[in-house]
């Protein structure tokens, strides 16, 4: 492999109301986290105050966080996580949906507690960002034409590749691209539009999770995926501000998960590959 892809292999990694009293949604960014809101919740003890999350998603990333067609609620597996984390801590959540390019901004800057979205640490992340521990670790796939597949890292040499905008993705082929590996990066809001983009002859091939790429095939009939086996498996967190006083009893409870069993019956529910 040239030694450009080799690099590119290495530095390429993955990712978008109220819950336990029902869900509302936004797309303006205006809670300050470490100050969680309070929620009147009643139940049939009587009404008690509970702490509210401001929580960010980008809703359109299945199996991890979607909308069924024609509904509001924003579902998935990262959603089951965070309400799971957030009854054992006693917080409801206010889920708010924007694209995958605002989140970790909107986190840095405050204007949310946290975002889960598949997303993925990295040490540039790091740099404004705190992170909890990895709640799934996920594979990487090419999304391309049956009639023209790209099945490797070579491949992709001369291709327009298109990737989520604000993704580690944009980033490294941005950079490599600046160091000398001749493709075309093609930057877009939504996974949906990725997938569009390889099927309408717009670009080569989509860089996606795994799985995210298995449920958006179901209704592409004339698209094929393959598993990046070249790239090691991405962990996924939820990112958080930095000195958030939210992180380590988050991490108490992800811990807490994995020996319980709770998170691989989650994964069983949601994802129809490598559960």
């Amino acid at each position: 492999m040239p030694f450009l892809l080799s690099r590119l292999g290495s530095n390429l990694f993955l990712r978008n109301g109220l819950l336990a009293c029902g869900m509302a949604f936004t797309l303006s960014f205006t809670a300050s986290p470490g100050v969680a809101q309070s929620e009147t919740v009643e139940s049939s003890e009587g009404s008690f105050s509970m702490p509210t999350l401001q929580v960010g998603t980008a809703a359109d990333y299945v199996p991890f966080e979607f909308k069924e067609p024609g509904e509001d609620e924003i579902i998935g597996f990262d959603i089951d996580v965070v309400t799971y984390i957030a009854q054992q801590l006693g917080f409801a959540l206010q889920i708010q949906d924007a694209e995958f390019g605002q989140l970790l901004p909107a986190v840095a800057a405050g204007e949310l507690d946290f975002a889960i979205a598949a997303i993925t640490p990295t040490l540039a992340r790091e740099q404004t960002l705190a992170f909890s521990e990895p709640y799934y670790i996920s594979r990487h796939a090419f999304v391309s034409r049956q009639s023209d597949p790209i099945r490797t890292l070579t491949d992709i040499v001369g291709k327009t590749v298109v990737v989520q905008r604000g993704s580690v993705q944009e980033t490294a082929l941005l950079q490599e691209v600046g160091t000398g590996l001749d493709v075309d990066v093609m930057a877009v809001a939504t996974t949906n539009e990725m997938v569009t983009a390889v099927r309408e002859l717009q670009a080569d091939v989509a860089i996606v999770e795994e799985l995210v790429a298995v449920a958006y095939l179901e209704n592409n009939p004339t698209l094929i995926m393959d598993v990046l086996g070249e790239l090691d498996p991405s962990p996924i967190a939820i990112a958080f501000p930095q000195g958030s006083p939210y992180l380590e009893r988050f991490n108490t409870v992800i811990a807490d998960m994995k020996e319980s069993g709770e998170l691989q019956q989650l994964a069983r529910q949601w994802f129809t590959a490598n559960p």
